[in-house]
């Protein structure tokens, strides 16, 4: 009786071992940092970090002696560009932070952030940093692409919220060809044939000579 009791201890011991550690792995695949792919030669990731740790001690060492009033904008931006190739997503998000309380209104650590969101997948943080970088320069392409294709692809916009994202940053962008290819190209995956050949039209009457467009127009207008 007595050894069948403590056999009972120790399979019950057994037993809370295995659902705490369960418990501690699926507690620390949550608070895992988001990843991605990252593919560099060893040369090139021996160089990063190298790179890294020169920006770190420039940072460190003008702290030390506050009297040079840097404010290192740059450095923490490419600190944090360097993290980004090497996949180190926590360490780059801090350094574009770190940038961005610098020089708030400046659009490169809020651009380079939302890159690195979206590389990681996190399309929500994504979505914000590219509407900051909106905020503080109204006009930027490439911030809009991101954007739209994000509200498209991602979080499944209706069409006509589609277009309306497209005819607002066609007015803010001075009508860029190349929000009509990007919209031409969706319409087309999508089956709207007649929508995309008058796309690939507004591409062509802006820039004459652009091969895409032509083909586009060529297999549509039939």
């Amino acid at each position: 009786m007595k050894k069948n009791k403590t056999n009972m201890i120790i399979f019950f011991e057994i037993l809370i071992g295995i659902v705490f550690l369960i418990g501690l792995g699926y507690y620390g695949s949550r608070h895992q940092p988001p990843s991605y792919p990252v593919n560099i030669s060893q040369e090139l990731r021996i160089r990063l970090l190298a790179q890294t740790e020169e920006l770190q001690e420039k940072i460190r060492k003008s702290q030390e002696n506050s009297a040079q009033g840097e404010d290192h904008f740059y450095e923490y931006v490419d600190l944090g560009n360097a993290y980004q190739e090497l996949g180190m997503y926590r360490e780059s998000r801090t350094a574009y932070l770190e940038a961005a309380k610098i020089r708030e209104k400046t659009i490169l650590p809020w651009m380079n952030l939302a890159y690195l969101y979206e590389r990681a997948g996190q399309s929500k943080d994504a979505l914000a940093a590219f509407q900051k970088v909106l905020e503080y320069d109204d006009a930027n392409l490439d911030a809009y692409l991101h954007l739209i294709r994000l509200q498209r692809d991602i979080f499944k916009f209706p069409l006509n919220g589609i277009i309306i994202l497209y005819q607002q940053a066609s007015a803010k962008t001075g009508d860029n060809p190349e929000l009509h290819r990007d919209f031409a190209r969706y319409l087309e995956k999508m089956g709207y044939k007649n929508d995309a050949l008058e796309q690939w039209k507004a591409v062509n009457g802006r820039l004459h000579d652009d091969l895409e467009a032509q083909e586009g127009i060529r297999r549509l207008d039939k």
